[in-house]
């Protein structure tokens, strides 16, 4: 750079630097400000960056949501009921939950025993601090309910996702740590299902400065799998385990209400029991004083009757707001305040004799039936159907009654163990699960009968899936089991298919007697299994994968070619829209990418996160072997995503020249633009990539085309990146170095700016490449010099 002195004020048009400061038209970056009617282009231009940003923001929270929080909340009030006034309260006078809420404490655990309304102050609390944070500048919340009635709510994948979406709603700056995560379908894929992908960018987001105060709850923790608490709880731990110096533990609270969990002992603690017992206790009476004058409309109801219910009710509940409603349901049955006091007169205490009660009221005569569908489900490896109900427990219908009604019936019979759930039967509350699968065995013959042997129960729910299997069509031919039409005919032949295996394995060792079970299935040459087999190939995990898109992306050759002379469907997707082409194109497995589309894979298959194709990925990631097949099997080779580029712009944009030339013989329009007006020439150039911009102007692409929302060319990326090979490239082949942007600028201005002294080096001196800079040079080389201040 010239050491000459420079002028203190130079002015072009609307354009002048000063020493004290830039103006420039229209925009400000930092010192830098941008005036003049040009300001009003510039403007139009920040709008439409701004949109097209916030477009893919949009997708990216669409693909990360699962469900509403404030719809669930909404659903849990009304299963459970509104809140009585006055319940729950007393956690804000808590001298711990004020240290959390307002101090420098950043979790805190609220833990209690079954049935113990932990839900409710859940519930309670959401709404409370959303109150709180209302009047606090900055400050956000988020919350998430566990529960083991959903499979989508009881995970911990399930669950980061809900308050990354979260997170990311409230604080829509903070996307910036998910997108990159979300560049491609296959990274987006890889970080939807992993636990490991999400948590780091939570951790990310909870250390941001920017998240401002931000307070979390999280309910029934505890519900999820063991496998998600080994895995979840230590990781919870950690993140409040820093030094209290770092935005973790000064700007994100969390609070966890839970039964007890190990991992957390140790923590900052309020107990509902023993430490509460008052506290919730006179949450129990205002609830009990509430439901009792439900009861109002019998004749005789006073207030001594009133006195005599909630004194009773109070006495045997033993501080379960569970306990309460059972009985409660049980008595607003009755008639007569009469029929309320005798019932009264021979109530259990505490949920475990209350269990046991319904289950000695139910006649010895329904107790087998009862029985077997109590086991049903408790044990099934997912809620069941009330239609899989019924022909797992073999009801069917008579002349007077259909199979519905006696299922219907039946499940009346097991009193408030089961519920419906939209057409799903599941168990009232986890406390019923734990009750029927206790470890010790019980001294009354009747109750024993119903206690369920965790082991022993699987065994009998493997057998019944087998034999439900042998029964079928199966044994003749494989059948689509998700057809509406085998449904009616087997309603539970889609559970059995691919549910037997799970109660197989969580029988153990008693699993061997399966084999003498069902000799036709497990005999060597067995149709049966043959054709169930090749059915189950389909099955599909939580993300939608099934065993050909697993072996296919680990290019596992001869387990894809089994897989598909077993049936496989080779254009089924996963929940983002990914074939197991498009996976092994990813990964470049070029002899499993021939099998499946010698199978009849679709080589066009889009992916429903941004639109990629299976030559999309294999061009990003250059494998010039697969490209060049997929191309001769007819790949689109112009086809565009949802931000408009191509498989072209990819390779460009990933370095790989070779794959880059071949799309190009082949016939890839060079100078295509994605939705920004860019080409795969501007890609390459602000990376920096000479080899790859050689390539593509020797092919003839255009070097002074210029983008939709800057106007800015490829010469003004690589000028403004530093990239002096590359501007020494595009101006040998035409580029226009005094092509100016929408803000006034040229490429000289860029690097000037930057402080590449270099690049102003190859751009100052007309005599090299025969242009005219007229003014250009002096305002850039003061616009470097003020860069560098």
């Amino acid at each position: 750079m010239s050491n000459r002195s420079l002028p203190r004020q130079v002015n072009i048009n609307n354009t002048s630097a000063t020493d004290g400061g830039q103006t420039f038209a229209g925009v400000n970056f930092g010192s830098v400000y941008f005036a003049g009617a040009e300001g009003r282009e510039m403007n139009i231009v920040n709008k439409a960056i701004t949109a097209v940003s916030e477009e893919k923001a949009s997708r990216c929270r669409n693909a990360i949501f699962l469900s509403d929080p404030h719809v669930d909340r909404e659903c849990l009030i009304s299963e459970k009921g509104t809140r009585v006034a006055g319940t729950c309260e007393w956690i804000t006078q808590n001298e711990s939950y004020q240290a959390w809420l307002h101090g420098d404490t950043p979790f805190l655990w609220i833990s209690g025993g079954p049935g113990r309304g932990k839900t409710m102050l859940s519930i309670f609390l959401t709404e409370e601090i959303e109150r709180v944070v209302q009047n606090m500048e900055d400050a956000n919340m988020l919350f998430y309910f566990c529960t083991h009635k959903y499979e989508k709510h009881n995970t911990a994948v399930a669950m980061i996702r809900g308050l990354v979406y979260q997170i990311v709603t409230n604080r829509p700056k903070l996307i910036k740590h998910v997108l990159p995560s979300f560049e491609t379908p296959e990274r987006a894929r890889q970080t939807l299902s992993s636990l490991d992908s999400l948590w780091i960018i939570f951790r990310r987001l909870v250390q941001d400065i920017d998240i401002g105060t931000t307070f979390c709850v999280i309910d029934g923790l505890d519900e999820c799998d063991e496998d998600t608490l080994s895995v979840l709880v230590p990781k919870i731990a950690g993140i409040f385990s820093q030094e209290p110096s770092q935005p973790t533990t000064r700007l994100f609270k969390m609070v966890i209400i839970s039964r007890d969990i190990p991992g957390l002992r140790g923590c900052l603690q309020v107990k509902l029991d023993p430490d509460n017992d008052e506290r919730v206790a006179s949450d129990i009476r205002l609830f009990i004083s509430s439901r009792v004058a439900e009861l109002s409309r019998m004749e005789g109801f006073n207030d001594k009757f009133v006195t005599t219910v909630q004194k009773s009710l109070l006495e045997r509940c033993e501080g379960t707001f569970l306990w309460v409603g059972f009985i409660m349901k049980e008595l607003s049955r009755k008639r007569t305040c009469s029929e309320v006091l005798e019932t009264l007169e021979n109530l259990p205490s505490g949920l475990p004799a209350l269990y046991s009660r319904m289950l000695l009221q139910i006649e010895s005569k329904h107790r087998p039936i009862s029985s077997v569908i109590l086991r049903w489900v408790t044990m099934a490896a997912r809620p069941l159907t009330l239609q899989e109900l019924t022909a797992a427990v073999g009801i069917q219908s008579s002349t007077l009654i259909t199979a519905q009604q006696a299922i219907r019936d039946r499940i009346t019979l097991c009193g408030l163990f089961l519920k419906m759930q939209g057409q799903e039967v599941v168990l009232v509350h986890q406390s019923a699960r734990d009750y029927l699968l206790r470890k010790e065995p019980d001294s009354d013959k009747a109750l024993e009968y119903f206690r369920i042997k965790s082991e022993e129960a699987h065994l009998i729910l493997a057998q019944a899936c087998l034999d439900c299997l042998a029964h079928s069509s199966l044994q003749y031919e494989p059948l689509d089991l998700n057809s509406e039409s085998y449904s009616q005919k087997s309603p539970l032949l889609n559970y059995a298919a691919f549910h037997w295996t799970v109660h197989a394995q969580r029988s153990s060792v008693l699993a061997v007697q399966l084999l003498g079970f069902s000799k036709t299935f497990f005999r060597e040459d067995s149709d049966l299994r043959k054709n169930c087999l090749n059915k189950s190939v389909d099955k599909k995990d939580a993300r939608g994968w099934t065993a050909l898109y697993w072996a296919s992306s680990k290019g596992h050759e001869a387990v894809v070619r089994l897989l598909i002379e077993r049936g496989a469907n080779v254009r089924v997707k996963d929940k983002l829209g990914l074939t197991a082409l498009y996976q092994a194109s990813s990964s470049g497995h070029e002899a499993v990418v021939k099998l499946l589309l010698d199978h009849g894979a679709d080589v066009n298959a889009t992916s429903a996160y941004k639109g990629w194709t299976a030559l999309f990925e294999a061009a990003s990631n250059g494998h010039e072997a697969v490209v060049r097949l997929l191309l001769d099997r007819g790949a689109d080779i112009n086809t565009k995503d949802e931000d408009g580029r191509t498989p072209l712009y990819q390779a460009a944009s990933r370095g790989h020249e070779t794959v880059a030339g071949l799309l190009v013989d082949h016939g890839a329009d060079i100078d295509a633009r994605d939705n920004d007006g860019q080409t795969a020439l501007f890609r390459a150039s602000s990376n920096g990539d000479e080899v790859v911009v050689q390539l593509l102007v020797d092919r003839k692409a255009s070097v002074n085309l210029t983008d939709y929302f800057r106007g800015m060319t490829p010469l003004f990326q690589a000028a403004s990146g530093g990239h002096e090979g590359v501007v020494c490239l595009l101006v040998d082949h035409g580029a226009d170095i005094n092509a100016k942007d929408s803000g006034e600028w040229t490429a000289l201005d860029a690097a000037a700016f930057k402080g590449h002294e270099e690049v102003v080096q190859l751009l100052r001196y007309p005599q090299r490449f025969g242009a005219s800079f007229s003014f250009t040079r002096s305002s850039a080389t003061h616009r470097g010099r003020r860069a560098h201040a």
